[in-house]
């Protein structure tokens, strides 16, 4: 019987280092790809709408959205890569530090997303609920406060050999507000965002109407992303593996929904810069067409000019005789 346990937990522990080194595998090459599509988009998309130079590239690199952005790639990575080394390396201190840098890059990542969407969505904010806006801040700094606050006392868990049982009921219950937190202000990002849209056929004064219609729908998915990451992290904290049939869906969505949420980002950016083009050419068609219309004036102005000038020449004297 003692056998049979052991080859048991062998083969879920082989399971679970497979499918660790499946998902990094995935990881690595989706954030690969993402890196390069951000750095197109940036240098070769965004910045020649006039002649590339460095000023300007290092301008457009430099703007929040971009780089909170890549930081988002990167800190996924960082999370899923180190969480699969921490499970193949023998040494025990190497693999906790392995696992401790893997927790603080799901912390960055958590952070990002919430600084993220708050960088993309605080305009519309602005425009539903502004009275509310200002208590948006002290929010997110306190969700970012908390968040710092469970991943310190998470990582001195996994170095500490015998740490008290109350150091880690409280950092089940810090996991707990973080996580009532996180999908409490992404659901209220996502109805600000669907009040917007419902409401953007009466607002007449809105002249960035396309941009945010166009950030409030991915918003919203991006939102729906981020609920059903957290619930299923949430859940497969208290789900283990069943013998014999390797991982399940929560550690599917866990560790790949990142990767949709970047790649919807990155969607939402080459929809706006798209719609900014097509902005462009709209307001140069209109100068084209008040060009011509001057023009035609003018014409017309001038060829009347010759007409009355014709109509009023004072004829020559008759000779006499």
């Amino acid at each position: 019987m003692n056998t049979t346990s052991t080859s048991a937990l062998d083969t879920m522990g082989s399971q679970i280092i497979q499918s660790s080194e499946n998902f990094a595998f995935v990881t690595a090459m989706v954030s690969t790809i993402q890196i390069g599509i951000l750095g197109l988009l940036v240098i070769f998309i965004e910045s020649p709408l006039q002649p590339v130079s460095i000023s300007g590239i290092r301008k457009t690199v430099m703007k929040p959205a971009n780089l909170l952005l890549l930081l988002l790639i990167i800190s996924n990575f960082i999370c899923i890569g180190s969480n699969y080394l921490s499970r193949v390396v023998m040494n025990r201190n190497i693999s906790k530090a392995y696992f401790a840098v893997s927790t603080a890059g799901l912390t960055m990542f958590e952070i990002l997303t919430i600084l993220y969407t708050w960088n993309r969505g605080r305009h519309i904010l602005q425009s539903v609920i502004p009275n509310f806006v200002p208590c948006v801040r002290p929010i997110i700094v306190f969700n970012t406060l908390l968040l710092i606050t469970g991943n310190c006392l998470e990582i001195t868990i996994i170095f500490s050999n015998d740490f008290a049982s109350s150091a880690q009921n409280c950092s089940s219950a810090i996991q707990v507000c973080n996580f009532v937190l996180m999908c409490g202000f992404d659901v209220f990002i996502a109805a600000c965002f669907g009040i917007y849209l419902r409401t953007l056929k009466t607002m007449k004064h809105a002249s960035d109407a396309p941009r945010f219609k166009i950030i409030s729908s991915f918003g919203i998915a991006t939102s729906f992303c981020m609920v059903l990451w957290f619930a299923s992290m949430s859940t497969r904290n208290w789900v283990q593996f069943s013998n014999g049939i390797g991982p399940t869906l929560l550690d599917y969505t866990s560790n790949l929904m990142p990767l949709g949420y970047t790649s919807l980002q990155l969607a939402m950016k080459w929809t706006l810069h798209e719609d900014r083009k097509r902005e462009i050419e709209r307001k140069k068609e209109t100068v084209m067409r008040a060009k011509q219309v001057v023009n035609e004036l003018a014409s017309m102005s001038n060829d009347k000019s010759q007409k009355d000038e014709v109509h009023f020449t004072i004829p020559a004297p008759l000779p006499v005789g």
